[in-house]
């Protein structure tokens, strides 16, 4: 591949993060995994320290994620990601103390 392109592959997700807030757990779940965010409109800009240039940043717009190709971007941790976000919130939400055992495992006690 010449140094001066990029190849970007567009992949589509699901529209279950359409909603503001999903997008703000979906955006929490990749700073967990260690890239920088950056909010725009229906979505977010992506930033991947490993590489740099034009190959550092992809997108997520209105369900669709568009990253360079070279990320190799493993859509079964991004959406386990997602997931633990969403229990999170959840917990939040109704009020449960929740404690997390690992990346895929919680602990969630009901508070009286």
């Amino acid at each position: 591949m010449p140094c001066d392109s990029v190849y970007q592959t567009p992949i589509v997700f699901t529209s279950i993060a359409h909603k503001v807030e999903h997008i703000d757990l979906l955006a929490a779940g990749f700073k967990e995994l260690g890239f920088q965010i950056v909010a725009r409109a229906n979505g977010f800009t992506i930033h991947n320290r490993s590489f740099s240039g034009r190959e550092s940043t992809g997108t997520y717009i209105q369900g669709v994620f568009n990253v360079p190709e070279r990320w190799n971007l493993d859509l079964n941790r991004v959406k386990q990601a997602y997931s633990a976000q969403v229990v999170m919130s959840q917990a939040k939400r109704f009020g449960w103390n929740l404690t997390r055992k690992s990346a895929t495992e919680f602990e969630v006690q009901r508070r009286k």
